[in-house]
C-alpha cells in the first residue's frame, strides 16, 4: 500500500472503497480483495496470461489486415532494396519445415531456400522462428538493406512491438537483437497468397530436407507429392 496511485484508485474516487478507520490497511486488503487467500503473484499472473492469449486466438481475424512495418535506420531507405519472402509448416512426425524466397528489387527470385527440423512446437513458434532464421541467413549473406514479409501477424506486430506473446517472447527478442545487425530493415505483414512460394518451400521440406536453390526451386518438385520422383529429379542434379 505504498502506492500513491493506488491509494488514489482505492479510496479517493468516489466508487473506490472506502475501508473502515483504524484497520491495517494490508489486513483489509487482503481479506477484501483475496478473501483471505495469500497473495501469489504466479498465481494472478497465470489466469490473466491465459485469458490473453484466448482473446489473441480468438480475435485475430478482426484485427487490421494491413502491413505492420518498422525500419531499423532513420537513414533514407537505399532505392535498390531486397525482399526476403519466409513461411513455416507444421509437418508430421514431429517435424517443421522452413522455406524463404530472396528477390531483388524488381521482384526477381535471386535464390531459395528450406529447412527441416525434427521439433514439436506450436504454428507461432515455428513462424517466429522462421523469421529468425531468414534474419541470421540475411546477416550471414552481408545483405545491408532488407525487408522481410511473412504472413504470421502476431508474429510481425511483436516484431514491430504492437503486441506481445509470452510464448514466442524470447524469440522475438533474439530476432530484434539481430536486426541491428542490418543498416536498413523493415519486417512486415503479407497475405498467405502472396506468400505462396515460401510456403510451398516449408511444405517440401518435408521431403528433401534443408536445401538451396540459385533462383527459383524447380517447378516440378514444388508440384509433386510422390516422393521418389523427388528423390530421383534431386539425384539428377536440380540442387545446389
Amino acid at each position: 500500500m505504498h502506492c500513491n496511485l493506488l491509494k488514489l484508485v482505492l479510496f479517493a474516487s468516489p466508487l473506490g472503497c472506502h475501508p473502515p478507520l483504524n484497520v491495517d490497511l494490508n489486513c483489509w486488503l487482503n481479506q477484501t480483495v483475496f478473501k483471505g487467500t495469500p497473495f501469489e503473484a504466479v498465481s494472478l499472473a497465470q489466469p490473466a496470461l491465459l485469458f490473453v492469449q484466448e482473446f489473441n486466438d480468438a480475435n485475430i481475424q478482426s484485427r487490421p489486415s494491413q502491413a505492420a512495418t518498422r525500419v531499423r535506420n532513420s537513414s533514407p531507405v537505399p532505392s535498390r532494396q531486397f525482399s526476403m519472402f519466409v513461411d513455416a509448416s507444421c509437418l508430421s512426425n514431429a517435424q517443421i519445415g522452413w522455406g524463404i524466397v530472396f528477390k531483388d528489387h524488381n521482384g526477381a527470385v535471386l535464390w531459395s531456400a528450406c529447412k527441416r527440423d525434427n521439433i514439436v512446437v506450436t504454428p507461432i513458434i515455428a513462424d517466429a522462428l522462421g523469421l529468425r532464421w531468414a534474419i541470421q541467413t540475411s546477416i550471414s549473406q552481408g545483405i545491408q538493406c532488407l525487408s522481410f514479409a511473412c504472413d504470421a501477424l502476431e508474429v510481425v506486430n511483436c516484431i514491430n512491438s504492437k503486441c506481445v506473446v509470452a510464448s514466442i517472447d524470447p524469440v522475438i527478442k533474439d530476432c530484434t537483437n539481430l536486426l541491428e545487425n542490418i543498416p536498413y530493415a523493415m519486417v512486415y505483414h503479407v497475405s498467405r497468397k502472396l506468400n505462396r512460394e515460401a510456403h510451398d518451400l516449408a511444405s517440401l521440406a518435408r521431403y528433401v530436407g534443408s536445401r538451396t536453390w540459385m533462383g527459383n526451386a524447380p517447378s516440378i518438385l514444388l508440384s509433386t507429392t510422390s516422393v521418389p520422383a523427388i528423390v530421383s529429379h534431386f539425384e539428377a542434379g536440380f540442387s545446389v
